[in-house]
């Protein structure tokens, strides 16, 4: 998911917590 983690504060933006639990 390290691909994830990098979108992960645009995400977290939009508050998908979704990708916050792929990370975890």
């Amino acid at each position: 998911s390290i691909l994830r983690q990098a979108n992960f504060k645009g995400a977290k933006l939009v508050g998908a917590s979704f990708f916050d639990a792929d990370l975890t």
